[in-house]
């Protein structure tokens, strides 16, 4: 989103700069310029919203738009942390990289089922 710094207008697309339409002359090529009142002093308006209510945070907050959202964002940031870690030690996860460790030190391309049938575990 962009924001024009004479008008005061927000929109999404700027126009790119022709011949003739702003005001710093012919060669001017690259310049973005305000659908609504052609000025080239526009700035990319990226909006900060609330971390785990999707607000958008007003001037001076940062991350959370209140307290109550701040733990309610730790605790499900350490859920999530604690979830992959389950995940990432369950007993599938860990034999799919003895398979991946196994057919790179062989190079072989054995798929699951060839490792687990075959006994390479």
């Amino acid at each position: 989103m962009y924001h024009c710094t004479d008008c005061k207008s927000f929109f999404n697309t700027p126009l790119k700069c022709n011949r003739g339409d702003c005001a710093f002359g012919k060669d001017c090529g690259s310049s973005l310029l305000c659908p609504f009142c052609k000025s080239a002093y526009i700035k990319v308006y990226e909006p900060q919203y609330c971390r785990c209510c999707g607000r958008r945070l007003k001037k001076g907050e940062r991350l959370y738009c209140s307290r109550a959202c701040m733990k309610n964002g730790e605790r499900l940031y350490n859920e999530q942390r604690q979830n992959k870690i389950r995940i990432k030690n369950s007993p599938i996860y860990v034999l799919v990289r003895k398979l991946k460790e196994y057919n790179e030190q062989h190079k072989t391309n054995l798929s699951y089922g060839q490792f687990v049938a075959g006994g390479y575990v």
